[in-house]
């Protein structure tokens, strides 16, 4: 739950930074500048879009990318003190999978 709180308090505060800075510069361009010039209104258009959609398709293509990466390492660990019973023991970890609605089922 921690990770999906966490990006969504961060979507919100990005949400709301590129609202204020969006407004401070319609607020800039009306008082200081011509509110009609078009290459800047464009500029900001552009701007704002790319800061937008940017974060949305690396985070798509990422989830996309890696939903079924997953890898096994084995390790061989050696202990000169260690009862001869757990000779030929293993143990299994799982760890960092981030399976989610991009899981698919192996049919």
């Amino acid at each position: 739950m921690f990770p999906g709180t966490t990006w969504l308090i961060t979507m919100i505060m990005m949400f709301l930074l590129y609202v204020s800075r969006d407004a401070a510069a319609w607020v800039w361009n009306w008082f200081l500048n011509d509110p009609t010039d078009p290459t800047r209104r464009a500029f900001l258009q552009a701007s704002g879009a790319l800061s937008l959609g940017a974060p949305l398709v690396l985070t798509g293509y990422g989830a996309l990318r890696t939903a079924r990466d997953y890898r096994v390492e084995r390790v061989e660990l050696a202990f000169p003190s260690l009862p001869a019973e757990f000779d030929g023991f293993q143990i299994a970890q799982i760890s960092d999978i981030h399976s989610g609605i991009t899981c698919r089922s192996a049919t």
